[in-house]
């Protein structure tokens, strides 16, 4: 397919000389930024078999990282393409590099960055301290396997004093949407996928009970001002109503009423207030006007909004120590099946590189060219272990601290397309890396033709997000 070309020669100029030095500069770290359609794996394929054209890597030295099997797999058929391609092109000691390229390229490393781990655990299972018949846990089953723990936990967990429990299950029944209990499952499946960082939350100082002695007293003083409207089909009035339920509340539960249940009334009360604010028009009561209602629930709702964040802040993190001995549970009811789940791949093999020198020598020194396509999907620990093996040396055990070897890795991203926080990718973690290895000596290339929308197409988006892309001023 023909680009369209619609762009200033400088563009072009650019883009060009960028994909002649992703096909050149072999002796450097690129870092390569494209939008979608611009050809970046292609350009990653065209990487590749330059290095083992030119015989700085053979096959079985190659780490290729894609995001799923099926864009694995499709990396595969492209490069035996490429390379059957290139080496009808060349001659010499080119051809016969490519030739053993072809033969050999099931060796190839090449698929999703858990595919790698799985790989490397298994050739060093006593090292990493695994099961040497380890097997991979499938998402339906860990669920499955969670759901049960889970249900044990939670039985004995309400039996024992756990301030964290309590208040969420108290927030959950008055202000959630489902199940208190499914709610509070789905956060400590959350807790399973970031165990890798068990250190306990910061909790900054929150004296809460004063908080809520203090709101609740200004809650009942806009109560009280919106009892002397005159009207009692007043919008405005009507809006107040959750504000003069509170209180009635308040005043009818007496001392039997703890500090859980005020904060999670508190809490509702935001999001009621928040769905009806009409403000009504025309005099509003008997020495009251309407702009000062207005001002105090406007004044009331920003603080509330401010405690909820702060609430909120201090509620995560005593959950999080809450529940630790589910995330244990967890763990010794998946060691008993002999399984890995996913992150366990991850972590074993994070820690394998980081804290066993011998291994990581070898590894160093058996895989010496690592590609990673959709590099803004990578999570903390896929980012860890990257760096780690790109590295130059064996003793660095911080990944930020490490000093990369010339050229080994080339990444291709698109910060624009990072849309998977839910599986820990973090756009701002892609910065940070970006930013390091630039500092470190990496270079930043951009690929800005596009191969896929036409011209008018991409007039029309890079007018209208122009200045709402602030990670890159790059057009497409």
């Amino acid at each position: 397919m023909t680009p369209v070309d619609r762009f200033p020669t400088s563009g072009l100029e650019e883009d060009a000389r960028a994909r002649e030095l992703i096909g050149s500069a072999l002796a450097e770290t690129l870092v390569v930024e494209a939008a979608a359609g611009t050809g970046k794996t292609t350009e990653l394929v065209n990487r590749i078999v330059a290095v083992l054209r030119s015989g700085l890597a053979r096959v079985d030295q190659i780490v290729a990282v894609t995001f799923t099997h099926k864009a694995a797999g499709e990396l595969k058929v492209r490069l035996r393409q490429r390379l059957d391609e290139a080496r009808q092109e060349a001659g010499g000691g080119e051809r016969a590099h490519l030739e053993n390229a072809i033969q050999h390229i099931e060796e190839a490393s090449i698929g999703t960055i858990h595919s790698f781990c799985t790989q490397i655990l298994r050739e060093r299972p006593v090292e990493a301290g695994v099961d040497p018949a380890f097997e991979d846990l499938a998402e339906a089953e860990q669920r499955r396997l969670y759901f049960k723990v889970f249900r044990g936990w939670l039985e004995r967990a309400l039996d024992e004093p756990r301030p964290g429990l309590h208040n969420v299950l108290t927030r959950l029944a008055w202000t959630g949407t489902g199940k208190p209990a499914d709610e509070l499952r789905f956060a400590g499946w959350k807790l399973i996928g970031w165990r890798d960082f068990r250190g306990p939350w910061r909790r900054d100082p929150f004296d809460r009970d004063a908080e809520v002695d203090r709101l609740v007293a200004l809650v009942t003083e806009l109560a009280k001002g919106s009892e002397r409207c005159e009207r009692r089909s007043d919008e405005l009035y009507r809006a107040l109503a959750p504000a003069r339920e509170l209180v009635t509340w308040v005043a009818r539960a007496g001392p039997r009423l703890d500090y859980d249940t005020l904060e999670a009334l508190l809490i509702k009360l935001l999001r009621d207030l928040n769905r009806d604010k009409r403000k009504g028009r025309g005099p509003f009561g008997n020495g009251i006007s309407r702009e000062e209602v207005l001002k105090s629930r406007e004044a009331l709702l920003r603080q509330l909004a401010s405690f909820q964040d702060q609430a909120n802040a201090d509620l995560a993190a005593q959950l999080q120590a809450d529940m630790q001995d589910l995330i244990d549970a967890y763990e010794d009811r998946k060691r008993s099946t002999g399984k890995l789940d996913f992150m366990d791949l991850l972590i074993k093999a994070r820690d394998l590189l980081r804290d066993n020198r011998e291994v990581r020598s070898f590894l160093l020194k058996r895989f010496t060219r690592i590609f990673v396509d959709e590099f803004q999907d990578t999570d903390p620990l896929q980012i860890e272990i990257l760096l780690l093996l790109a590295g130059s040396d064996e003793e660095t055990k911080d990944w930020r601290q490490t000093v990369l070897a010339p050229g080994k890795l080339f990444v291709v991203g698109d910060p624009k397309q990072s849309i998977y926080r839910f599986r820990r990718a973090d756009v701002g973690l892609y910065q940070e890396v970006r930013d390091r290895l630039l500092a470190g000596g990496a270079r930043l290339l951009h690929l800005s033709r596009s191969f896929r929308a036409p011209a008018p197409i991409q007039e029309c988006i890079n007018a209208a997000f122009s200045g709402l892309m602030q990670l890159s001023l790059i057009h497409i």
